[in-house]
């Protein structure tokens, strides 16, 4: 089987450098120009499923990359609730937030950002997505648009990489050949399709 993990195009939220996870932004006119240039690439891709985040800009990326076939939509693919995050800025969450948004930054695992999710609790329902997704498609290639932090646990997971440390670029693109439950990233040239 493999994954061609999709990262949503860009938002007005992305270009601010705000975090947006649970905000349902749709696409600001770069994210649709990525779409394009994205569909075009794929054109001759055979793709068996197609799955996305429930949020706008990831549902309706799917549906402008891959146009005519069925998006399945998941709340388990969503970005991460970064509650009183949500909608600012690093500078801003270091202005507001110095103590609770760095020792997040330091240790997710450990701390939780003041009304927002559990690390412990997005990594679990991400996983649980990804292992019904691969559950029900066990040969064959599956499309799944999603955002940075369910991609890099998605990529973590499978392949064991460092999650901070994988680069997940608007409108970037990740394959993954994955089989007996563990997965292989394949390189592919101009990840992000800006």
């Amino acid at each position: 089987m493999r994954l061609v993990l999709i990262r949503h195009g860009e938002t007005a939220g992305n270009r601010r450098r705000q975090y947006i996870g649970v905000t349902d932004q749709d696409l600001n006119a770069r994210g649709f120009s990525q779409a394009r240039n994205l569909r075009r690439r794929f054109h001759r891709l055979k793709v068996d499923d197609v799955y996305s985040s429930d949020r706008r800009r990831a549902a309706r990326f799917a549906r402008l990359v891959f146009p005519g076939r069925r998006v399945r939509t998941t709340a388990g693919l969503r970005e991460m609730d970064f509650g009183v995050m949500e909608g600012l800025t690093y500078r801003d969450g270091m202005a507001k937030y110095p103590k609770a948004y760095g020792n997040w930054l330091t240790d997710p695992a450990r701390h939780r950002l003041p009304r927002a999710e559990r690390m412990a609790d997005f990594k679990k329902r991400v996983l649980r997505a990804l292992k019904d997704i691969v559950a029900s498609q066990k040969n064959g290639t599956v499309a799944v648009v999603s955002h940075a932090g369910p991609i890099r646990l998605m990529i973590n997971r499978l392949v064991r990489e460092n999650f901070w440390g994988t680069r997940v670029p608007p409108a970037g693109v990740h394959l993954i050949d994955f089989r007996k439950g563990r997965g292989k990233l394949v390189p592919v040239r101009g990840k992000s399709h800006g």
